[in-house]
């Protein structure tokens, strides 16, 4: 039986609502297993072996083939030899994709009046398509309007502005803006998001998340949709008790009165983050209370903090310091 559940562990996922490209279960599969290695592609493009497709997708190479011809005619996707020996390498026209499936989908509407509203979302989970995934993907879905026209090209221009903003913000250079796109997108039961709600959320969870594993939440995290309200709610909330702090002169205000008892050090994302969480617990919510905060450890913090008597070496630090917790012990005289 443990064998037969090890042999189980990797269930294949796909998007349906690729099927109505009319590209077949076969196409679907394909295309969504494409969808999933572009988001961890650089520079748009990424090699598969056939071998390693069928591996990962169960597709012979006649089913691969046919997939392929398809969505080339579809002009979805592109292909492109490279390297000695050649390789064949990949990549998606996300804007025909966008077009071909709001089209698709579209028609299918039409074919089905009066029996039944069955349709599936057709974006913003596209880029969490892994290879080994659970039914998370298909609980959650509503359906989209259709844009048409006008309205389109600017569902498209504020997507891709809203993914500039995220790579922005983090320094990642992400290429897939089918996140954005499904909360831009009006359904039919919700109002489409606007670009600001998506760059105010961004910008909560970039300065007020921590990392995981020293990496930033990716877009289709953030654009969760059964989500996306309880975000926007805390984002608007966390912008609203927002302080306008310089965070490098917080770090070179304690570089210049601790940094010749404790480590110094240099400002990066997470610490900016944590200088301005901390600023909202300062009596004196700029830089020179920020001093006055150092100055007052160095004053009563036991030489304990700074590696003697019982500390074994161990010394606070910055990161240690910009905490509420000592801040608080600091005020009180009880470090």
């Amino acid at each position: 039986m443990g064998e037969l559940l090890q042999i189980l562990d990797r269930p294949i996922a796909y998007q349906r609502s690729f099927v109505r490209l009319g590209i077949g279960v076969a196409g679907a599969v394909f295309l969504s297993q494409m969808v999933y290695w572009i988001n961890r592609a650089e520079e748009g493009w990424f090699y598969k072996t056939q071998e390693e497709w069928t591996e990962e997708t169960g597709l012979s190479r006649y089913e691969q083939e046919g997939a392929r011809k398809k969505l080339r005619d579809l002009g979805i996707l592109h292909e492109k030899k490279q390297g000695l020996p050649a390789k064949l390498f990949y990549s998606i026209d996300e804007d025909k994709l966008y077009q071909s499936v709001i089209r698709a989908n579209k028609d299918a509407e039409n074919s089905h009046t009066g029996l039944g509203k069955t349709r599936k979302q057709l974006c913003g989970k596209l880029a969490n398509i892994p290879t080994e995934i659970t039914t998370e993907n298909t609980t959650d879905i509503k359906t989209p309007l259709t844009p048409e026209g006008d309205e389109t090209e600017r569902i498209l221009g504020d997507a891709k502005q809203a993914l500039e903003y995220y790579n922005a913000l983090t320094g990642l250079h992400c290429r897939d803006i089918t996140p954005f796109l499904e909360l831009l997108t009006a359904h039919k039961s919700r109002a489409a998001y606007t670009l600001g709600d998506l760059q105010v959320v961004m910008e909560w969870v970039i300065k007020s998340w921590r990392p995981r594993n020293g990496k930033f939440a990716k877009p289709a995290n953030i654009c969760r949709v059964t989500r996306f309200d309880g975000y926007l709610a805390d984002a608007l909330d966390w912008l609203k008790n927002q302080v306008e702090i310089n965070t490098a002169a917080v770090v070179d205000e304690y570089n210049r009165i601790l940094g010749d008892r404790l480590p110094q050090v240099e400002l990066d994302p997470e610490r900016d983050r944590d200088i301005r969480q901390l600023a909202q617990h300062l009596a004196v919510k700029t830089v020179e209370g920020f001093s006055a905060y150092f100055d007052a450890f160095r004053q009563s913090a036991p030489i304990f903090y700074y590696g003697g008597a019982d500390g074994a070496g161990w010394r606070a630090s910055f990161d240690y310091l910009i905490n509420p917790k000592i801040l608080k012990k600091t005020r009180e005289g009880t470090l």
